[in-house]
């Protein structure tokens, strides 16, 4: 990676204070899966549904300020839920694709 990709990295994280790196890894993944469930998240992640939900809840989260994700029931299944990125979350994952490519 170079230099100048590197620093758009850092100015595009420095968006969002306090965001983990592994939080970041999720985004990417639901970006690339939309209306993907917590299962299949945590799968393609290889990390446990506890702490997948966990991120997921944290990224939710308005009160932190990310707002980045919405998890909604699956209609077919109640005991499922469906992640989306919000508008906020699309922006900021585009802008993390393409200052990588």
């Amino acid at each position: 990676m170079s230099y100048q990709k590197l620093k758009r990295l850092i100015k595009i994280f420095r968006e969002i204070p306090d965001l983990p790196v592994n939080y970041i890894h999720c985004l990417i993944e639901i970006e690339n899966n939309e209306g993907l469930s917590l299962t299949s998240l945590a799968e393609k992640l290889d990390l446990q549904m506890p702490t997948v939900s966990r991120i997921i809840s944290n990224l939710e989260d308005r009160g932190k300020a990310y707002g980045l994700v919405e998890s909604i029931r699956d209609p077919k299944s109640r005991r499922s839920k469906k992640v989306y990125l919000t508008n906020r979350g699309k922006s900021f994952t585009r802008k993390i694709t393409s200052a990588v490519e």
